[in-house]
């Protein structure tokens, strides 16, 4: 039996959330202890309602974040989100978590987009980052990102050069030697992402396990009437251009629509009689290898309808979400909708992806090739964990 730490410090939604339960319900049915240390306390709360897991806040604190320009790179990330601007905010946070392992007696830190985590626990407790693209930590991390418009290179630049030598000022308050570079100080032991490495915009990246993505419990899908076709869609209530979607939707012939979303205006939803909307959390496991076509806006979702071997049509809401589908486009398995947009722009990508097989074989090549890496997701997650305990 080990103590085991799980901590979440970036980013946002139950995307985070719900795959820390999943992993927490697992350890702990192992006969492991845990305990999960989070920024997000109310999608914490969320996700771990009734499971009995201690959940404990992350250090947040005034000054610990400043007002964002645009993020061009992970050490931009760092500076404005995670105290990465100042020497003391960074010391300051290496001693909470160096508090936070001894009370908690951790035996492994599980760290998902928890950075500065791995760096203040760095050679104290074996680490294992379990994470996806954009906030591992490996030597690859750290390239500038938005390569597709003008960007402050060199103001990113001069941050990262700035966050290296706070780091190492932390460093050294905390008895360590300096880091020579930014992937050194924020190393973990093991760098296992749970996403494709045909989908990664930085990879395949030497050295790094690739785990794919795991499926979340969830109610079974009530599809409508028989169809020639199942479409199955996520659509975010504040996404700017759901009406389109939904009256391209209403317009598919001979398809069977679910669409899954969160809490979209019901007039909206009376405007297509045609589809089922819900609330509910689905089974994935259920629900991709019954489909056709996955419509969403990127991450997890993508990546598992990659993985199922189903085409995507995407709609990204950030800058991740448009770098793994301008990947998923490049490998012939999705197609982009992109503002500025036009009646049609729905409607013609929406009939290739259903029509034209040649979406559908490059996911199935994808979902072959990753079954051949990993046949049996769960074993290989806790094969690393028991590797790094020892």
């Amino acid at each position: 039996m080990a103590n085991i730490v799980l901590v979440w410090e970036l980013g946002s939604g139950l995307g985070h959330a719900l795959p820390l339960r999943q992993l927490a319900d697992q350890l702990e049915s192992r006969g492991h202890r845990v305990a999960v240390v989070a920024r997000d306390l109310l999608k914490m709360r969320a996700a771990f309602a009734g499971s009995g897991h201690r959940v404990l806040p992350a250090p947040f604190f005034p000054g610990l974040c400043l007002p964002a320009p645009q993020l061009s790179s992970l050490a931009d990330v760092l500076w404005f989100d995670s105290g990465g601007h100042s020497a003391e905010t960074i010391a300051a946070q290496f001693a909470n978590w160096q508090q936070i392992l001894e009370l908690l007696a951790a035996d492994l830190l599980i760290a998902d987009a928890a950075p500065m985590t791995l760096a203040a626990c760095q050679g104290r407790v074996p680490t294992l980052n379990y994470d996806g693209y954009f906030h591992a930590t490996d030597a690859s991390a750290w390239r500038l990102f938005r390569d597709w418009e003008r960007s402050d290179r060199v103001g990113s630049e001069q941050r990262a050069a700035q966050l290296l030598a706070h780091l190492n000022s932390a460093r050294r308050q905390s008895g360590m030697a300096d880091a020579a570079q930014l992937h050194e100080g924020f190393a973990a032991t093991r760098q296992l992402l749970r996403c494709l490495p045909e989908l990664d915009p930085f990879g395949p990246r030497e050295g790094v396990g690739y785990l794919g993505h795991a499926t979340i419990a969830g109610a079974a899908p009530a599809w409508p009437a028989h169809s020639d076709r199942r479409v199955f869609v996520y659509l975010r209530r504040d996404y700017a251009h759901a009406d389109r979607l939904l009256g391209a939707l209403a317009r598919l012939p001979d398809c069977a629509v679910i669409c899954v979303h969160d809490g979209l205006d019901p007039a909206r939803i009376g405007k297509c009689p045609g589809v089922h909307f819900t609330e509910q959390t689905l089974d994935l496991a259920q629900v991709l290898p019954q489909c056709d076509l996955v419509i969403c806006h990127g991450g997890a979702l993508h990546g598992l309808a990659t993985q199922a071997g189903k085409p995507s049509l995407l709609m990204p809401l950030h800058t991740e979400h448009y770098l793994t589908g301008r990947m998923a486009v490049q490998r012939g398995t999705s197609l982009l909708v992109m503002p500025p947009l036009t009646s049609a722009d729905f409607l013609t990508p929406l009939r290739r992806l259903l029509l034209e097989d040649s979406f559908a074989r490059a996911s199935a090549g994808i979902a072959a090739a990753h079954r051949q890496r990993v046949p049996d997701r769960q074993a290989r997650l806790h094969q690393e964990i028991e590797t790094l305990l020892g």
